[in-house]
């Protein structure tokens, strides 16, 4: 086993002294190893694999899956970019979706599509990046399925509504008239923040709307609430 150790360092000290006198000799990089290479701690020279996506780690695309009307146009975005890099963008059924150079996906009828966003870098294809587009017809009209709702502070619902038609693409704007009381998201939800009174709207793009009264009360007001409006009904039976 001494003997192996022994030859062993004798042959890094060999290395280390044809290393020392090429350096004097030569011109400066020409010993330099290959760029995608490393020396292991035997000696051998072995190949250094880049994990996939390394480089291209952080080079992302803000929607993975969208639904578009006929006729209208979404813009999809390629985040962290560098200047050295390119992206081509592609429609794997233009019959169905339309992009162009700067990712404008357009939507042309009903159906189905993928939109691949190619980035090269140089000549290299470097990372694939897909949004799957649903394109469908648009709203025409929209309206919740309650007129008015009653919510205890601190509660949280989503307001239900319909779409005329029913296949048609649910692209939406929510307001509330008093965000202070009722804060409404972008999926409908409603969060029950003070007591008081709002007005959520739904409004599409062409500019239908549909309005829901929403009063927030204390969870000691709300048991009022329920306690006279089961003895109503009991007086009623008994009539």
């Amino acid at each position: 086993m001494s003997e192996v150790k022994n030859e062993r360092f004798c042959r890094m000290q060999l290395w280390a002294v044809i290393v020392l006198m090429l350096s004097l000799f030569l011109p400066v990089g020409v010993l330099s190893l290959p760029a995608q290479t490393v020396m292991a701690a035997d000696n051998k020279v072995e190949e250094w694999t880049e994990s996939e996506g390394d480089e291209n780690v952080n080079v992302k695309i803000n929607v993975t899956s969208k639904s578009i009307a006929i006729g209208a146009s979404y813009g999809l975005i390629i985040y962290n970019v560098s200047e050295d890099q390119r992206v081509v963008f592609t429609s794997s059924d233009t019959s169905v979706a339309t992009v162009d150079e700067t990712g404008i996906v357009t939507g042309v009828a009903n159906g189905q599509t993928t939109i691949t966003a190619a980035v090269y870098t140089g000549e290299e294809l470097t990372k694939k990046l897909r949004c799957s587009v649903k394109v469908a017809p648009a709203a025409l009209n929209v309206r919740f399925i309650t007129p008015e709702v009653v919510i205890i502070q601190g509660r949280r619902m989503a307001l239900k509504s319909i779409f005329v038609p029913y296949n048609c693409v649910k692209d939406v704007t929510y307001y509330s008239s008093n965000s202070k009381t009722v804060h409404i998201s972008t999926s409908g939800r409603i969060a029950a923040k003070k007591v008081g009174v709002a007005y959520v709207y739904i409004i599409l793009p062409n500019g239908k709307y549909d309005v829901c009264k929403v009063t927030v009360v204390s969870q000691e007001d709300y048991d009022t609430m329920i306690e006279n409006a089961e003895k109503a009904s009991e007086g009623q039976e008994e009539n």
